[in-house]
């Protein structure tokens, strides 16, 4: 990666650990405030979505996402759940559970794609504030519309155990927003969600949001998936060579840079971090950099958290 340009670095935010940032240009019509926390927030969306299947759809779809659209006969449910489940705790279906009920609900509701939509308030959207849309869990393909635009198609949007993460800074507003995503059902010979081979199969082949979904807040600046990787002497168990890593972003338009910090106990280690725009890298603290991540307790035994308790060390 270059390094900025003497020019870069006089537009360049520093941060230091969860501390304050400067803020960046003043987007219009929205507020601009002197000071903001760059610490990370999760917005709950996972109650109060409407779902109803595209046989009911007489607008176009992008309506769908648009705060004030109406749909009628929608049923609520929270999130994650399928189809099915949704419409067993609506009870629309009875004593599924009962005999082999199950298996003589049609399948022919669940040949079309099904519609999960979620309206959701931000007090205020200003130029210091990042969104990331996540969803940890769709069976199988989706459209994804927020406000009106089509943020993602099934194109991109398909397999049950991936994972997909949007920035959607830009497509939110201040007061009233919607969500809306249409769920198409997997196809024979796709990679779908399982059942043990006793259990009737569920008419709508688990389709829906099966597991969360995430509206996360950042500064300009963001961390996720931290990790530390333990290199332990078995042999003695009283020394250890830690590695710490996590992912790092700009969600911002021009480069940042800035100090990461990280604090173990009474160690605190630091390092020295510049981002382009919109760069994403992994931030690791090596313990050949770093004396105090080679931890050695002589006599002691160390202390450990055993994942198996039925092990003696």
């Amino acid at each position: 990666m270059e390094n900025p340009s003497p020019e870069d670095m006089n537009n360049t935010r520093r941060y230091r650990g969860r501390g304050r940032q400067t803020p960046h240009g003043h987007r219009p019509g929205v507020a601009k405030r002197p000071e903001t926390d760059i610490s990370m927030h999760e917005i709950n969306i996972l109650k109060g979505w409407l779902l109803f299947s595209s046989r009911e759809l007489e607008s176009d779809k992008k309506r769908v996402s648009l705060p004030g659209f109406d749909v009628k006969d929608a049923l609520p449910t929270d999130i994650p759940s399928t189809v099915m489940a949704a419409l067993v705790r609506n009870k629309v279906y009875r004593n599924v559970y009962f005999s082999d009920n199950l298996d003589h609900i049609s399948v022919e509701p669940f040949k079309v794609s099904w519609w999960y939509r979620k309206t959701f308030f931000l007090d205020a959207i200003d130029d210091s504030h990042y969104y990331r849309l996540i969803f940890e869990g769709l069976n199988d393909k989706a459209n994804i519309w927020l406000n009106g635009v089509c943020i993602a198609d099934f194109n991109e949007v398909q397999g049950c155990f991936r994972m997909f993460e949007f920035e959607v800074t830009e497509h939110l507003q201040q007061g009233e927003n919607a969500l809306a995503l249409e769920v198409f059902p997997p196809q024979p010979g796709d990679l779908s969600i399982g059942f043990v081979d006793w259990n009737p199969w569920p008419p709508d082949q688990n389709m829906g949001i099966w597991r969360p979904v995430k509206l996360l807040q950042s500064g300009a600046v963001s961390l996720k998936n931290g990790f530390v990787k333990s290199d332990l002497d078995v042999e003695t168990l009283e020394t250890a060579a830690l590695t710490v890593s996590a992912e790092i972003t700009n969600h911002a338009q021009e480069p940042v840079s800035g100090l990461a910090e990280i604090k173990i106990e009474n160690i605190v280690l630091n390092q020295e971090f510049s981002l382009q725009p919109n760069e994403t890298r992994k931030l690791c603290f090596h313990p050949s950099d770093y004396a105090d991540l080679n931890i050695n307790t002589p006599g002691s035994g160390g202390r450990f958290i055993w994942v198996n308790p039925t092990f003696t060390p």
